[in-house]
C-alpha cells in the first residue's frame, strides 16, 4: 500500500502565519474541504520541501512517500 504524507496549515491564534502540521496514512480517503494540492511521489524530505512552494491560500498538500 502507498504511504501518503498529508500536510495541513494550522494556526494557534488570529493574525499568525499558518504553520504546517503533517502526518502519514495509508488511506486514500479525501482530506479536508479547503484547497488541496497533489505534489506527487517522492522521498519524504522532497515532499516536505515542495509543500513550502504552495500558495498561502492552500490548506492541504499531499503526496506519496516513496519507500
Amino acid at each position: 500500500m502507498p504511504l501518503y504524507l498529508i500536510s495541513y496549515r494550522k494556526t494557534d491564534g488570529a493574525g499568525q502565519k499558518p504553520e504546517w502540521a503533517s502526518f502519514t496514512t495509508q488511506s486514500e480517503s479525501s482530506w479536508g474541504n479547503g484547497e488541496v494540492i497533489w505534489i506527487g511521489a517522492s522521498r519524504l524530505d522532497d515532499v516536505l520541501y515542495r509543500r513550502e512552494e504552495a500558495a498561502p491560500e492552500t490548506s492541504i498538500v499531499y503526496g506519496v512517500v516513496e519507500q
